[in-house]
């Protein structure tokens, strides 16, 4: 056997539940060339295929020495370094410490002692997600499409294209019991993890999901310190699988969480709810909001608007939730059409402060309900109701360029605080006038960037890659160049000659609106609603 060159680990496990990322992070780590070549190797349905390929007896012709099983996926999982990794889900654990106790009888009951007979010293990375919603959305349809995974190299069992695997059904169906069985399942799976640390005193190197979302990289090379290993000089971490979750997810979800509330709340009064923004259109990011158009019959009454508060509190943009962005509009005040047009409720994040004060949000002006509203009518995406165009007026083309440019002035009071997302925006706005596209705040920044002057590129090139999540965001070194940057863009916006026209947004790299839809006067001190993420 080779020994690995670091001191303290032979093998190491990734202890998961489904839909957590694992295979993102198990590419991850093959691509380093030090932490073996980690699959999930032990799952008994996919012995006969393992054993195929490693070209050794299976249990369909009559036997299999499980020994020899396990010598070969360590000759497949390891590097040069002897370093091997594998995957554990909850269950997976005790069906291989059972088949190890038939060649260990004497450690049978110790699942630790007969997992380090067999794989020497071994570490434990425990892979979980906070947002188990999200999780039990992503279980779901992966069940029903039969698509586990996308991309990869060579594993076994649930890959796809982006179609169904064999069997499955490609038009998956929401069912909130399933939903709700399946959350209860994870609960329960993550439970039996942390009583088995306990049990064996493991104290493994535990990851979010959503972090590993946010900044793969970094959480590869926390893994990698954890091991003791290092990357080889000009080594890049590289993921090999591409990311599922889409428009569908974030419909599943926004059904689950947020439609019985609306119901109750409203009754009869409630006309349609409408899934917009990153999630209907492009660009959704790990930090992005759901966001929410909710067309009512009249208007809200004092006790509606405090129990939507208190119930959006809770569901919303803390612990494992993502961040709700609510927007209530009464139907006469936007059909037919006018300008400026009223909110009648806007929860978001951005207020909680007011909110957790009894600020209660009233109805006002919102000139920034002109791009949201033409972006609800083409990402034509009903939770409850008919399509939306059936209840609400397409916007005019003047008035739409009226509404993206009215938020000019808040963002740049905003610039300080919420940098990177003031100077993307400035940037979708000045390629809104400019082309008639609302595009993803990444494709506006590279628009832009073509167009800006060259001094302003880098800081316009920081914010975008901040965006994506390929630098850090941290601007106290560079706000002085940023009020620059800003300024040079809404030289830019003043000076454009914008397109002509009467059609609403083009439809292509369309995106979320450029800003939060605000209150013209905020409700509260707490500060003005950032851009959208």
């Amino acid at each position: 056997m080779t020994k690995p060159t670091n001191a303290d680990t032979d093998t190491y496990f990734i202890c998961a539940t489904p839909r957590t990322g694992s295979s993102l992070l198990l590419g991850l780590l093959d691509s380093t060339g030090v932490a073996g070549h980690p699959q999930a190797y032990f799952r008994s349905p996919d012995e006969v295929a393992w054993s195929e390929r490693w070209g050794i007896a299976h249990m369909s012709q009559g036997a299999l020495d499980y020994g020899d099983f396990v010598r070969a996926a360590l000759a497949e999982g390891r590097t040069g370094n002897g370093v091997f990794g594998a995957k554990l889900m909850w269950g997976t654990h005790a069906e291989l410490a059972g088949r190890l106790a038939g060649l260990h009888p004497d450690l049978a009951g110790n699942e630790l002692r007969l997992l380090e007979r067999e794989f020497g010293r071994i570490r434990f990375v425990y892979l979980y997600r906070d947002d188990i919603l999200a999780q039990a959305v992503s279980w779901l349809r992966a069940e029903q499409t039969g698509v586990w995974f996308i991309g990869g190299k060579g594993e076994i069992g649930g890959g796809g294209a982006g179609g169904g695997g064999q069997g499955a059904d490609d038009r998956p169906r929401f069912d909130r019991d399933a939903v709700t069985r399946t959350m209860r399942t994870i609960e329960e799976h993550n439970a039996g993890w942390e009583r088995w640390f306990e049990a064996y005193g493991v104290q493994p190197h535990r990851i979010r999901y959503e972090d590993l979302s946010a900044d793969p990289h970094a959480v590869t090379h926390g893994v990698l310190d954890f091991l003791g290993l290092a990357l080889p000089a000009g080594r890049q971490v590289t993921p090999s699988h591409q990311r599922q979750a889409d428009r569908l997810n974030e419909e599943w979800m926004a059904r689950y969480r947020l439609l019985p509330l609306l119901q109750e709340v409203f009754g009869d009064d409630l006309l349609g709810v409408h899934l917009h923004g990153s999630a209907v259109l492009g660009g959704l990011r790990p930090d992005s909001d759901l966001d929410v158009l909710v067309v009512v019959r009249r208007r809200m009454s004092d006790g509606q608007r405090r129990v939507l508060v208190r119930e959006l509190m809770a569901v919303s943009g803390r612990g494992a939730h993502r961040p709700v962005e609510l927007i209530v509009v009464v139907q006469d005040d936007v059909r037919p059409w006018r300008y400026p047009p009223n909110c009648e409720f806007l929860y978001g994040e951005w207020l909680r402060g007011g909110f957790e004060c009894g600020v209660v949000p009233e109805a006002e002006v919102s000139p920034d309900l002109a791009p949201l509203i033409s972006m609800v009518l083409l990402g034509d995406t009903p939770l409850y109701g008919p399509p939306p165009a059936e209840l609400l007026d397409p916007v005019p083309h003047a008035d739409l360029l009226r509404g993206i440019v009215a938020g000019v002035p808040q963002l740049m009071a905003d610039l300080d605080t919420d940098t990177r997302n003031v100077l993307l925006t400035l940037a979708r706005v000045r390629s809104t006038l400019a082309t008639g596209a609302i595009r993803s705040k990444d494709g506006a920044a590279d628009w832009v960037l073509e167009r800006l002057p060259a001094a302003h590129r880098p800081v316009l090139e920081r914010a975008r890659d901040g965006y994506l999540g390929l630098r850090e965001d941290r601007w106290g070194d560079l706000l002085p160049e940023a009020r620059d940057c800003a300024a040079s863009l809404v030289s830019a916006i003043e000076g454009v000659e914008v397109i002509g026209g009467s059609g609403g947004i083009e439809a292509d790299e369309i995106t979320e609106p450029k800003s939060k839809p605000a209150p013209s006067t905020p409700p509260s001190p707490s500060p003005s609603p950032p851009s959208s993420p």
